[in-house]
């Protein structure tokens, strides 16, 4: 498991804000636009199956000596412009739809998830009732421009295992730290337990697996589907979660072959992580997974830590037409 003293995410939570900072292809296109007002539109088929529920980051430089502003968003031209919550650098907010103005170098962070009901987001930003020219400087590598993303995970919830996880999730709750729980669905979970912790705000479902199989012979016991697609509609079909997904499918013992691989995508999971660390880069760990610029999941785990998250699908090149911002 690995240790913050600060809460990124986790959500999909970490997942969609990674998702989204890395893909460098159409947004740049509007690098350098000014504009008054700037729209980001998500490829329809991808939001439908994924959700990418977890607010994303947008750089907008604004004017030199501004101050007090405000920045709004809505998700369709005929809805009435929202307020977004105003946060500094000396706050602790995560994974929240927020604006912070570093009026020192004259750079806007707007901070806004997608609706479920909208491909579209309109983002503005006021001095008093004016709309203020904006210049888009692009996405963050990470979610308000933090210098880094670390995840906690906690594997193995089960019947067994429950008293341990219900603990732990009070403490790192009351902390207020984000954090990912893999449920083994298929060893008689407590879900009343798991759903209360949910509700808490700070806890991502995870799969992982239904009987925890370590091994090709385990998965062929009953099957890839009866373990990967298999625990995705468990936890779907005994929990209410705020968004009907299941991003993360967390390997056991780390444990993966190419129809593990398969199974993930098959499954419409988001991503999936193993156990191994992952190797040293400039003093940052990464996965070991390849990708090419304009791949759909050009997916990094840019943080040093004990696990590692990889793309759940690869090669799938729908990078041009997921997601850009335009003026």
């Amino acid at each position: 498991m690995s240790v913050s003293v600060r809460r990124h995410l986790l959500l999909l939570v970490w997942v969609i804000a990674v998702l989204f900072n890395a893909i460098s292809t159409q947004p740049a296109r509007a690098q350098g636009q000014v504009a008054t007002q700037f729209q980001v539109v998500i490829d329809s088929t991808a939001h439908q199956r994924y959700g990418l529920y977890y607010p994303v980051t947008y750089m907008f430089q604004i004017p030199g000596g501004s101050s007090n502003l405000s920045a709004q968003y809505r998700y369709n031209q005929a809805d009435s412009w929202s307020s977004l919550p105003v946060r500094t650098s000396a706050d602790f907010f995560n994974g929240i739809n927020a604006v912070r103005f570093d009026y020192a170098n004259n750079v806007a962070y707007l901070s806004v998830a997608f609706s479920s009901t909208s491909d579209v987001i309109y983002l503005r930003v006021l001095n008093g009732a004016s709309e203020v020219s904006l210049t888009y400087l692009g996405m963050p590598q990470y979610y308000d421009n933090r210098r880094a993303a670390v995840t906690v995970t906690l594997d193995d919830w089960d019947n067994a295992n429950g008293p341990y996880f219900v603990t732990a999730a009070q403490y790192l709750s009351a902390a207020h730290v984000h954090f990912t729980s893999a449920i083994e669905t298929g060893i008689s979970p407590s879900w009343s337990a798991i759903q209360q912790m949910y509700n808490t705000g700070y806890m991502e479902v995870a799969s992982h697996s239904r009987t925890h199989p370590c091994t090709q012979a385990d998965y062929a016991g009953a099957g890839y589907t009866y373990q990967i697609q298999g625990s995705r509609d468990d936890i779907l079909a005994n929990l209410s979660l705020a968004h009907p997904y299941v991003p993360v499918y967390i390997e056991p013992c780390g444990y993966e072959d190419a129809q593990v691989r398969q199974g993930i995508v098959n499954a419409g999971y988001l991503t999936t992580r193993g156990w191994q660390a992952p190797p040293t880069t400039t003093g940052v760990a990464e996965t070991t997974w390849r990708w090419s610029p304009s791949s759909f999941l050009r997916l990094s785990r840019r943080a040093v830590s004990s696990s590692t998250r990889r793309p759940a699908i690869s090669g799938w090149t729908l990078g041009c037409t997921l997601f850009k911002v335009q003026a």
